[in-house]
């Protein structure tokens, strides 16, 4: 599947069980991706770094399955901000822009440790 082709199905997939019934601002996606990610390193300092299933409705976890949470939460809300009309890129489109622009970035631009 490719990017764009998951973003859309996110965001069907969110539209369908009404994660769009209500508005959402832009800093309500911010803070749902922060969660996001907040989840993945909560799973590392956990120790869930194999994926596991949890008893009763076997939802993977571990830090994978939070990996692919992100993702899924990115694609879903970029294929909501464009649907808006607040970006005009899909997600895919941004992604091969940056990727060539960041080939073009000396090494360890800044200076950054991380």
């Amino acid at each position: 599947m490719r990017i764009d082709e998951m973003a859309e199905a996110a965001f069907n997939n969110a539209a369908a069980h009404g994660f769009h019934d209500k508005e959402r601002s832009v800093g309500d996606d911010a803070s749902l991706l922060h969660t996001e990610v907040s989840e993945f390193y909560e799973a590392f300092r956990s120790g869930e770094h194999g994926v596991h299933y949890r008893e009763g409705d076997s939802k993977p976890e571990g830090m994978m399955s939070e990996l692919a949470d992100i993702a899924i939460r990115l694609g879903d809300t970029a294929e909501r901000l464009r649907r808006a009309g607040l970006v005009t890129q899909t997600l895919g489109e941004a992604i091969i822009e940056k990727m060539a622009y960041n080939k073009t970035r000396p090494y360890m631009h800044g200076n950054k440790r991380l």
